[in-house]
């Protein structure tokens, strides 16, 4: 039986998220995950999350892990409440932590801690082939 189809979402999302760093092209893993996602209630979020990942490695192929957690306050449910997406993406030597919020829309958050993680990234992989910009002193 997948740990998946077992109420223990913890020990399927581990063991998933151990099988998209040995193999981050692993469709069906990453499809698992997202199964995950939806049985715990986080639909199109958590879908959408997966997607821009995945994209991330576009930027950067040495990305050793990469961890999305789309939260809504508690404080605030319904409409008009406060979202927060934060991405982890771990990189060798290092880790690059966006966190991004939004009043009404999960999507607007998402969308900007993923450009903001993406910037960081690009910039984190100039540096290490060397590229980083020189500003003339002056």
């Amino acid at each position: 039986m997948v740990l998946s189809d077992k109420k223990s979402y913890d020990e399927a999302e581990a063991a998933l998220d151990k099988a998209t760093k040995l193999k981050p092209d692993f469709a069906l893993a990453w499809n698992r995950l997202g199964r995950v996602a939806l049985k715990r209630g986080e639909l199109a979020p958590a879908v959408a999350a997966q997607e821009k990942a995945r994209k991330l490695e576009h930027f950067y192929d040495r990305i050793t892990g990469c961890r999305v957690a789309l939260t809504l306050d508690a404080r605030n449910p319904g409409p008009g409440g406060q979202f927060s997406v934060h991405v982890g993406v771990k990189v060798p030597g290092g880790a690059i932590e966006v966190t991004r919020e939004h009043d009404q829309n999960i999507h607007v958050a998402l969308r900007d801690a993923f450009a903001a993680a993406r910037r960081q990234l690009e910039d984190y992989a100039r540096e290490q082939r060397g590229d980083v910009k020189q500003h003339a002193a002056g």
